[in-house]
């Protein structure tokens, strides 16, 4: 799975434009990255 496939996917289960679920999940990754540059440590559970 590629950006685009869970942008498209999001996308088509939120019922929500292309746009908006580019800018959550861009809004993610960027939360992530901050965390990380921070020395936070990352856990995806579920």
């Amino acid at each position: 799975m590629i950006k685009a496939d869970l942008i498209n996917k999001i996308s088509k289960e939120m019922n929500i434009s292309k746009q908006e679920a580019e800018a959550g999940v861009n809004l993610f990754f960027q939360t992530i990255k901050e965390a990380i540059l921070r020395g936070e440590e990352i856990e995806l559970r579920g």
